[in-house]
């Protein structure tokens, strides 16, 4: 057989290709189509932050949506006409939160968009201005600015804006910068609008409250605190934030009713029981006890007489916050791991395990009622979060 040369090898293949190409559809080989790809399974939605209020619950979702359980005699899980839920309840027009706080009986969000809104009592214009003392319908909170962080505490919120400045609104308990809020002096009003604060936000690492007390954590670690009392010294009618010394270099506080808690940098927890005095119930810390029993530390929370603390490890410890000698001793928390969140709802304690939300209610000094459900010493996980 004579050899082809390459050009002409060329050209039998075009034409055979070209053959081909002259087939009537059904004699041509079949066009494999590849199907599209099918868009992957959306991701669960899981609560991503907790926080409470007197006798209520509410849970950050990841979708950016808020649900609440608990009382709700003045809106605080944002729905109407009905006292209280023993399941969690989404709050209506909530989205795209990306922050959540409580206080005694309301709430608040912060939006993606660097917005607030708030639902829950309005008895001391935690709701902002506007008529009656109940919102279950959400509000927003107008005179912030873009907020980056908020804090809550009693009846009164804070929020630091990208203007260097923190706005607070409700009852603070106090009175701040010469301005009424809360206790006013004669010809004084509580506002119900944001007032700004007798500091800047020009480098604020955390921002805390608890009833009638507010401090705030400069990045250098020094605190800065007004209010009720600090560090051993009365604050009934101080307008201006004073540096608490005792308070340096501590990663995290817990303002208590009954104490003040702080994790060192080693992760030990250093509590100073308050003691009573006078007829308007002013509070100074006393001597500082350390709580030895509880393993390195990693964040507290804060109740009027509980105070539970979130390890390095992920366990979670809790005590007496009067921290007394008649009290039982410091105790973990049995069959919790991993824990990311922990807050005192009452008289019940609530964790955030693994996406999942348990709760338990308290032992020895707590009642042996539980506050937004039916919970045993033993932690049980909360469906419906």
């Amino acid at each position: 057989m004579t050899k082809q040369t390459p050009v002409l090898r060329f050209v039998a293949v075009l034409a055979a290709a070209s053959c081909s190409s002259d087939r009537s559809p059904s004699e041509q080989s079949p066009v494999k189509v590849r199907p599209p790809p099918t868009e992957a399974a959306s991701a669960p939605v899981k609560p991503v932050q907790l926080s409470a209020g007197d006798n209520f619950l509410c849970a950050l979702m990841s979708d950016g949506t808020v649900k609440c359980m608990g009382r709700n005699d003045v809106g605080q899980l944002g729905v109407a006409k009905r006292d209280r839920a023993e399941a969690p309840l989404e709050v209506p027009d909530v989205n795209n939160a990306v922050e959540l706080v409580s206080a005694s009986s309301a709430s608040c969000v912060r939006r993606r968009t660097g917005t607030v809104s708030c639902w829950g009592h309005n008895n001391a214009g935690q709701l902002g201005p506007g008529p009656g003392k109940a919102g279950s319908r959400v509000r927003d909170i107008d005179g912030l600015g873009e907020v980056t962080r908020l804090s809550a505490g009693g009846n009164g919120f804070c929020a630091i804006s990208t203007e260097r400045t923190i706005r607070c609104w409700g009852d603070l308990g106090y009175l701040i910068s010469g301005r009424g809020i809360g206790l006013p002096e004669p010809g004084l009003r509580a506002p119900r609008l944001p007032l700004v604060s007798p500091t800047d936000a020009r480098d604020i690492a955390s921002v805390y409250q608890h009833g009638e007390r507010t401090c705030i954590r400069r990045q250098s670690g020094r605190y800065v605190c007004w209010g009720a009392w600090a560090a051993g010294r009365t604050f009934l009618s101080r307008r201006e934030p004073e540096t608490i010394a005792e308070l340096a270099g501590m990663v995290d506080v817990a303002l208590n009713g009954d104490s003040v808690c702080a994790i060192a940098s080693d992760g030990t927890i250093t509590c100073w029981p308050s003691n009573s005095l006078g007829p308007m119930k002013s509070l100074e810390m006393g001597a500082p006890m350390q709580v030895s029993q509880v393993p390195p530390a990693a964040a507290l929370a804060p109740g009027d007489h509980t105070t539970c603390a979130a390890t390095r490890a992920g366990k979670v410890w809790c005590w007496s916050a009067s921290l007394s000698v008649s009290e039982p001793p410091p105790f973990e928390v049995p069959d919790l791991a991993d824990v990311a969140n922990v807050v005192i709802v009452g008289k019940d304690a609530c964790a955030l395990k693994d996406g999942e939300v348990w709760c338990w209610t308290g032992r020895d000094w707590w009642s042996a009622n539980s506050s937004i459900g039916t919970f045993e010493e033993q932690p049980v996980r909360v469906p419906g979060f």
